[in-house]
């Protein structure tokens, strides 16, 4: 289950185009996006991702998203 976002909740389909987006962006030159997984260091069990873009309205500007889960009790 998410617990903490830094963005409104997405449909499936609107995770589906991130996701797809994402892994476009990684081969793009110049990048401007990084996709990054957050794991948690002594288990490397995921708990979160984290996205960080340029910002095209900031020159020299970058945005950050993140989003954590936490473990099933």
């Amino acid at each position: 289950m998410t617990k903490h976002l830094s963005f409104e909740p997405q449909t499936r389909a609107q995770v589906g185009q991130i996701v797809a987006l994402s892994v476009a962006s990684a081969s793009a030159s110049p990048r401007s996006e990084y996709a990054l997984a957050i794991v948690e260091s002594h288990s490397d069990d995921l708990i979160g991702v984290g996205r960080i873009t340029t910002d095209p309205h900031q020159p020299r500007g970058a945005t950050f998203g993140f989003a954590l889960h936490s473990k099933p009790s």
